[in-house]
This record gives structure tokens, C-alpha cells and sequence, in this order.
């Protein structure tokens, strides 16, 4: 259901414009809202992802509701161009409203990925190293295979991480169509080490991917 259909009758009727003139710390939670959608100029389906996402948010980091359910794990598919970064940027704006834009990060696997989303990448986020086994995979030449890397996180930066992570709970991964299950798992585990929470997928942070798995062909 879109957010606003779940507020109170005497916020609902607030006007954008009416909204956009008050200072942040007067804005109410549903006014916050839909002046950011409004801002963005969301179509429906962009809309519909920044409700469910800003629902997430709300109930658990603004009005702090003590159960607002499990981690949020979205997929958000489709071509270049739909808007799928533009409906995240909104909500990163919504917390920039309650300030609390730390709670987002934005990763890329690739340098120009992390680039247009104004992140960084995937392995400097996490702070995963590359390394070359000492063997190729089937008795080729080490580097000749991807399989002949892993990754791993470092040690001398695990600290680091930890206090990096401690209070980002919304992460973004753009391009998906790129990751691998190798990478993925990865990204997992780095998580779970990050927040301290080995029981839970992704260490219990709410993750939203992006991408278009027809962008390129099969291999």
C-alpha cells in the first residue's frame, strides 16, 4: 500500500508546497515523505519502491516501532535509464531530512558503477583483498582463470570495517548482473563480520539491489 494511505487523516492533507517552507525540525514524518517524492518527481513504480523502502525506515529508525519485522531484501530489475538509482537517491534524501543519511551506503562492482551512484566498490567498501592462488584451477597458469582468485578481508583493516559499518543497517548494490555467487557469498560474510551478527543474512542489514539481467547476453 503506499505510505500515505496508513497515516493520520490531520497529516495526509498537508500540502508539498506548504511543507517545503518549514524547517526540517517541524516537518512531520508523513509531510517528510511525500515532500521528497514530490521533490523527485517519482512515477508509480518508482513510487511504490521508495514507499516500501521508506517504510522500513521509518517505522525502524524514526518512530523506532518495536517490531518492524525482518531485514529488507529488495531486487529492483529493469533497463538503463528507468530510474532505479533516482527512486534510492530519494530515500537518501528522506534521511538526510531526519539526519540520518549515514544509515545508507552505495556500492558498485565495478569503479564506473560505484561511480554514477556516488559510492565506492564493492571490495574497497568491504575491504576485500584479491589474491592469486599459487596454483591455476585444472593445471593452467596461475591468473588464467577467475577461479584462480579468491577474496578475502583483511586483517589489518578489520577494525576499520567494523567502525565504518557500526551504524550503516541500508545498503544499496548497484549493476547485481555483474555479481557472481562467489562475490555475493563474499559480500555476506564481510557483512556478518562488519555488524557483529554471524546468525543472520548480510549480517542483518537491509540490502536493495539494482540492476538488468538482460543488459548483456548469455555467456
Amino acid at each position: 500500500l503506499p505510505f500515505m494511505e496508513s497515516t493520520t487523516s490531520n497529516d495526509a492533507h498537508v500540502r508539498p508546497t506548504e511543507a517545503l517552507n518549514k524547517p526540517r525540525e517541524s516537518l512531520s514524518v508523513v509531510e517528510s515523505v511525500q515532500v521528497v517524492a514530490d521533490e523527485f518527481g517519482l512515477n508509480e513504480k518508482q513510487r511504490m519502491v521508495y514507499d516500501i523502502v521508506a517504510r522500513k525506515f521509518i517505522d525502524e529508525y524514526v518512530l523506532k516501532v518495536a517490531d518492524s519485522g525482518p531485514p529488507l531484501r529488495m531486487l529492483m530489475t529493469g533497463p538503463g535509464g528507468t530510474g532505479k538509482t533516482h527512486a534510492v537517491k530519494a530515500l537518501q534524501k528522506l534521511m538526510s531530512l531526519h539526519n540520518l543519511q549515514h544509515l545508507i551506503r552505495f556500492l558498485g562492482p565495478t569503479g564506473s558503477s560505484a561511480k554514477q551512484i556516488g559510492g565506492t566498490t564493492i571490495h574497497k567498501g568491504l575491504g576485500l583483498s584479491i589474491s592469486l592462488k599459487s596454483k591455476g584451477h585444472r593445471n593452467r597458469k596461475p591468473g588464467e582463470s577467475n577461479e584462480d582468485y579468491s577474496a578475502t578481508i583483511n586483517v589489518r583493516n578489520r577494525t576499520l570495517i567494523r567502525d565504518e559499518w557500526r551504524d550503516v543497517w541500508f545498503l544499496f548494490i548497484d549493476e547485481v548482473s555483474l555479481l557472481g555467487a562467489q562475490l555475493m557469498s563474499q559480500i555476506d560474510h564481510a557483512l556478518r563480520f562488519a555488524k557483529e551478527n554471524t546468525h543472520e543474512w548480510f549480517g542483518g542489514v537491509n540490502v536493495i539491489f539494482a540492476g538488468d539481467f538482460y543488459q548483456y547476453p548469455p555467456v
